[in-house]
């Protein structure tokens, strides 16, 4: 008790200054642990702002396509048909970006015949939520593959993914 009441009031000159380190040290703490906890939410939470695009007016003719993740969400993405039966390519968009990002890669890949597929992920785009940098993602991309393979206009054995992601 006697250490307690020499750290509070300080008598001797080792006590004043090593309450004062004490006091430096604490401060510090908390200040890093302030700065990382503000940093760590503005990566895992960046700025949102979907885009909003006519589907009917976009080149490519896309129809909308919804899937349903593990978690029981329902998500929707754009499908941009190819050439019947043709392998159907999955582009993901990168981290703070969104479907519409990838746009112009889709423009290449019908070109060749492709069926193309983009959907936002979580915390990204029009989808809300928090991203888990790639952790959850995968399974939200292995669930956009699975409700594609059951169109019937999609060969299911003939699926690749492309992006950031």
């Amino acid at each position: 008790m006697a250490v307690l009441s020499e750290l509070r009031y300080p008598t001797t000159r080792l006590a004043k200054v090593f309450s004062g380190l004490l006091a430096i040290v604490l401060f510090g703490i908390v200040s890093v642990a302030t700065i990382s906890g503000y940093l760590l939410y503005q990566i895992l939470k960046p700025a949102r702002s979907p885009a909003t695009f006519d589907l009917s007016v976009m080149m490519g003719h896309p129809t909308t396509f919804s899937f349903t993740l593990p978690d029981g969400t329902q998500r929707e993405g754009w499908f941009f048909p190819g050439l019947r039966g043709a392998p159907t390519v999955v582009l993901s968009h990168g981290y703070t970006s969104q479907r519409a990002d990838v746009l112009t890669l889709v423009t290449a890949l019908q070109e060749h015949e492709f069926n193309v597929f983009l959907f936002d992920y979580t915390g990204h785009g029009t989808s809300l939520g928090v991203t888990t940098l790639g952790y959850h993602e995968v399974a939200e991309l292995r669930s956009a593959v699975q409700a594609l393979a059951t169109r019937d206009d999609v060969d299911p054995q003939h699926f690749a993914r492309s992006g950031l992601f």
